[in-house]
């Protein structure tokens, strides 16, 4: 073998990870009903934060915020997938921890962001409806 193929099919083989990377990340906010309602808030969050005037610093907070909800909420569907196949329709005490473990980090992560969100978007959001008030 030359060197190379060995090295265009390397190539290939990382090209062809991406794009199952891609997919999986896409099949995951298409179907899921809790991945496409927390990028729709992180997007609004996001918005929201460019239209009130917050800092550079402040966004990517938002951003890094958002992003981790979307990331547990990922890692969330891999363990619940990988527990279904393991336990096949059947109940297993175990497998009902590993579930409300990897939901109580999404949660947690979810809770989290909203606190964030709130210190960062609720004084410029109040002095913005206080301005409007007085016009």
């Amino acid at each position: 073998m030359s060197h190379k193929y060995v090295k265009s099919r390397a190539e290939s083989v990382k090209y062809q990870c991406f794009w199952q990377r891609i997919g999986a990340i896409w099949q995951i906010l298409i179907a899921g009903k809790a991945a496409k309602y927390n990028l729709i808030c992180g997007a609004f969050q996001i918005i929201f934060g460019i239209i009130l005037g917050l800092s550079s610093v402040e966004i990517l907070i938002i951003i890094f915020a958002f992003a981790t909800v979307i990331a547990m909420e990922f890692l969330n569907t891999a363990i619940e997938s990988a527990v279904d196949l393991s336990i096949k329709k059947s109940y297993h005490d175990l497998a009902k921890i590993a579930k409300d473990c990897s939901g109580g980090a999404v949660m947690l992560s979810a809770i989290i962001a909203i606190v964030i969100n709130v210190i960062l978007l609720l004084p410029p959001l109040s002095q913005f409806i206080i301005s409007a008030m007085n016009l």
